[in-house]
């Protein structure tokens, strides 16, 4: 961004960061009202720099860095049960909801605490621990008391873990009883660790999810489709919050082996065969969509075709989505990563927002002029193979008079010259048809004509 910082936030009254108005308020409502007050108030314009002060502000200048970066970052954040209170009780404090923005962080923190009793025992622990400097903030947006709940619930579903153990003064026994239903604990439960009536659907599972996870990262790269379909109980048809839970899991096991692996290529294509099947439940929300698509590293997956189907899925079957959830949606999709053919597919689609077409349509032009200079280097060391180079090709074209080369008098050298001749060949048509293309596009007004143009554009590719 090229633009200077006209925003001035002091934090706590300890810190303060320089940041961009436009960016900033995109997110949060809050500092969009205090902005326009401010600017009134001063009566100055859009382009002057304005200062604001946050008080108690949860997780200081620290947690405001993370909510920066979620901002800067166009909506994306790493959620994990470690930043997951500072980011909640931010989203909460700075009015970062969905009436500000599609899909906003408050929603996002939302939707990964609907996995909650899919966490393990270090998961609840970890986020229990972070909500100590703010206590109030994370009390007051309810957070808090769904941790506590959670963890009680661990307790007397399964006091043989060590912690709880020690919280309902059981002994810790062998390990081999782990794995025994609550039923079975023999143990008595005293009535202060009655676990409330919403917690008691989650008894059934909770005492062999912890165990049942330990083993995903051995198992789940030989899953089929029909093993995560499992029927939901919180209003959706499935239960998407299991199967993120156990991605989630393998995806931590495959990092910390920190090599490419072909299980996690293989989990890649198996996520975007369940999200393809999904994707028509009509109880299914954008950020649900949005974090199991964007489950897996971009690493996982060499082709993004199967996120583009699952999406358009979700497109048709969510017809009332406004142009701004779809440009959310199509976030999790990496252009360049696209087929031609798809990408020929996404320009005619009327459901995909005609800018997403436009980033689509670059992305490809970027491809065509990176294949070139890849084709050249075949031999070892990145030499070309003469011998897998046709005996006679034709240059020149663009203005120039064309001639016929014949490739067995030419030396390496030679030929290098006569192959990045062609790519900046290639290179000036594509810049000539990139500028014909602004120049119609500028003179369009309306989405179906620019869709028409990707289209046409594509197919002349």
């Amino acid at each position: 961004m090229n633009e200077l910082c006209d925003l001035k936030v002091h934090i706590n009254g300890h810190h303060t960061l320089l940041l961009h108005q436009s960016v900033m308020c995109a997110f949060s409502g809050r500092l969009r009202t205090m902005v326009t007050h401010e600017r009134r108030k001063k009566k100055t314009s859009r382009v002057e720099a304005l200062s604001v002060k946050l008080t108690d502000f949860p997780g200081g200048a620290e947690g405001f860095e993370l909510v920066a970066r979620f901002c800067y970052s166009n909506g994306r954040v790493p959620l994990c049960p470690s930043n997951l209170p500072v980011l909640h009780c931010a989203a909460v404090y700075l009015e970062m909801t969905d009436e500000a923005c599609t899909c906003n962080l408050l929603t996002q923190a939302e939707a990964f605490v609907d996995g909650l009793y899919y966490w393990t025992w270090a998961d609840v622990l970890t986020a229990v621990k972070s909500c100590e400097p703010f206590a109030a903030a994370a009390d007051a947006s309810g957070l808090l008391e769904k941790l506590i709940s959670a963890l009680f619930s661990k307790i007397t579903a399964n006091p043989e873990t060590p912690v709880a153990a020690a919280a309902v003064g059981t002994p810790n026994r062998s390990s081999s009883s782990c794995s025994s239903s609550p039923d079975t604990l023999g143990f008595g439960r005293s009535s202060s660790t009655k676990t409330p009536d919403s917690m008691k659907p989650c008894f059934a599972r909770e005492w062999w999810f912890d165990d049942m996870t330990s083993l995903c990262p051995q198992t789940i790269e030989k899953a089929t489709l029909d093993d995560l379909l499992v029927s939901g109980d919180d209003g959706g048809v499935y239960d998407v919050n299991l199967v993120m839970r156990l991605v989630r899991v393998f995806v931590s096991s495959e990092e910390e082996a920190d090599l490419p692996s072909q299980r996690m290529r293989k989990v890649g294509r198996l996520v975007d065969k369940y999200l393809g099947e999904i994707s028509p439940d009509h109880g299914l929300r954008v950020s649900k969509f949005l974090a199991v698509a964007e489950s897996l590293p971009d690493s996982a997956r060499e082709c993004y075709d199967g996120v583009y189907r699952a999406l358009d899925i979700y497109l048709e079957s969510h017809p009332t989505l406004t142009i701004e959830e779809r440009t959310t949606l199509c976030r999790c999709l990496n252009y360049e990563k696209l087929t031609l053919e798809a990408c020929k597919d996404l320009a005619k689609n009327r459901r995909i927002p005609p800018g997403i077409a436009v980033q689509a349509l670059g992305s490809q032009q970027s491809k065509l002029q990176i294949r070139p200079a890849a084709a050249v280097a075949k031999g070892a060391g990145g030499r070309p193979d003469p011998s897998q180079t046709p005996r006679k090709v034709v240059v020149g074209g663009g203005g120039g008079r064309a001639r016929s080369v014949d490739l067995d008098s030419m030396d390496e050298k030679e030929l290098l010259k006569l192959n990045l001749q062609k790519m900046q060949n290639r290179v000036v048509e594509l810049e000539r048809a990139c500028k014909e293309m602004r120049g119609q596009m500028s003179k369009m007004a309306k989405g179906g004509s620019l869709k028409e143009i990707c289209e046409t554009n594509l197919l002349g590719l």
